[in-house]
């Protein structure tokens, strides 16, 4: 189908000339209009690729008609037909935009030689635009990418980071959604982290069980996707366009990007999958890195077998707490625990038998506890346990809980199901107790008489100095 001209002429015979006798036999589309007002309200439904006006009109003259879609930003060319020619006219049209100035009566050929330059001028203006408008667009996303790959490199906080990810995903293209997914570590389940719906004014972060079918594709085949939804797409898919991308290291899946147009349904072009798979890379390696760092400060701070804190930790937190409680006039209680007879678990059914003991015990002191207490592995098979805001009677109800706990159900090894019991210290402090390391060693002392008594049970009292 040839382009779309729009005639616009007060004379009904002028109108069929140029319809019957030039336009049509040209192959063109053509529509017609008997004034200068109507021709512009078809100009705005219809956006001919060139307009051919008279000059005088009743309403809008040709010249009018050609300044008022200027002042509307519609660069539409517009011919020019007169029977009033003069150099005054013929001024007054250069300088209102008009392609081309012919007077009537008009010659067949030079007519439609203006139309065919006038429209190649047009084309060739639109492609610069286009041209110069996906330059300038690929020069942001450029400096999107850079700028994005600087603040990555410098986190080592991941849900920011993830933040980060998906307001570069949008600026980077033209969509108005965009949701981070991630492959969980252990599991391997692929959850929504970060994400932006339309009108929001910035991503949240959060977790929830990945639902987008475009995510889960990707993360099962691990390739980029450009979908466009069809009248025959399967069911389930989104009726939106969307791109998704894979996050990836080294051929490892973390997870995917998806960006998509929900609020508007507005095409995104092929030229963003690029930019946004450049920005899935950079932030793979930032994900990674981060994650990297992370599990080397948990690491650095608890113990690998049980996954509490490491004796180290323990005591700077004890310190924290210890300075706490003494500058508000608060309680602090230490529980030290000892596995009773743990040398013989390890002499008949092996040290595997002896770790999974000690994993489990160190198990059932995390599920016994509160979130602000702390408990830590203070070394071969005992553990300590700080308790703030709690005091004498509190702490020995726990710790009996906590005995009774760990002797009530068997622990099941290697070696076989062992029956397995603790003895425990509780201290408290006091004005007495100049220190945290003073007060654990009171738990301690305590945990000693609990062994020497029997073992399997709880000494809160201070030890005494003999006479």
């Amino acid at each position: 189908m040839g382009a779309k001209i729009l005639v616009v002429d007060d004379s009904r015979h002028m109108r069929d000339f140029f319809t019957d006798s030039v336009l049509r036999p040209a192959g063109y589309t053509v529509l017609t209009a008997p004034e200068g007002q109507a021709g512009l309200r078809l100009a705005r439904e219809h956006h001919p690729d060139l307009i051919v006006a008279d000059l005088q009109m009743p309403g809008l003259t040709g010249l009018q008609l050609k300044r008022e879609l200027t002042r509307q930003g519609d660069t539409t060319p517009v011919i020019l037909v007169t029977a009033e020619g003069s150099e005054q006219v013929a001024s007054e049209a250069t300088l209102a935009g008009i392609s081309y100035y012919l007077p009537k009566p008009v010659d067949v050929e030079v007519m439609l030689a203006a139309i065919e330059q006038a429209l190649t001028v047009e084309r060739l203006r639109r492609e610069r635009a286009e041209a110069v408008a996906a330059l300038e667009k690929r020069v942001n996303q450029l400096e999107t990418l850079q700028h994005i790959g600087r603040a990555l490199t410098s986190l080592g906080d991941l849900e920011r980071a993830l933040l980060i990810v998906v307001e570069g995903a949008l600026r980077l293209t033209e969509a108005d959604a965009a949701a981070l997914f991630l492959l969980e570590e252990r599991g391997g389940q692929l959850q929504q982290r970060a994400a932006r719906a339309p009108g929001e004014a910035r991503a949240a972060a959060g977790r929830a069980p990945a639902a987008d079918p475009l995510a889960l594709h990707v993360a099962r085949t691990g390739q980029a996707l450009a979908h466009r939804p069809a009248p025959n797409a399967p069911p389930g898919l989104p009726p939106y366009p969307a791109l998704a991308v894979p996050l990836r290291v080294n051929e490892h899946l973390l997870g995917v990007v998806v960006v998509d147009t929900r609020a508007g349904h507005k095409a995104l072009p092929d030229s963003d999958l690029g930019p946004l798979t450049t920005l899935a890379d950079t932030a793979a390696v930032a994900i990674a890195n981060t994650r990297l760092f992370l599990e080397l400060q948990v690491q650095s701070v608890t113990d690998g077998l049980t996954g509490l804190f490491n004796r180290r930790h323990t005591f700077v937190l004890a310190e924290r707490e210890f300075q706490r409680a003494r500058r508000f006039g608060r309680s602090l209680s230490a529980l030290m625990f000892d596995i009773d007879h743990f040398k013989l678990v390890n002499d008949i059914y092996g040290h595997a038998a002896g770790d999974q003991v000690l994993a489990e015990v160190a198990n059932r002191i995390r599920i016994g506890t509160r979130s602000i207490d702390i408990p830590g592995r203070y070394g071969g098979e005992e553990f300590v346990l700080l308790l703030p805001e709690t005091e004498l009677p509190g702490a020995v109800l726990l710790a009996e809980r906590l005995r009774r706990r760990i002797a009530g159900q068997p622990i099941t090894t290697v070696g076989g199901r062992l029956e397995v019991t603790v003895s425990l210290g509780v201290a408290t402090s006091s004005a007495e107790v100049p220190d945290v390391n003073a007060l654990v060693n009171q738990a301690d002392a305590n945990l000693y008489l609990a062994k020497k008594a029997g073992r399997n049970r709880v000494v809160p009292e201070p030890p005494r100095e003999r006479a």
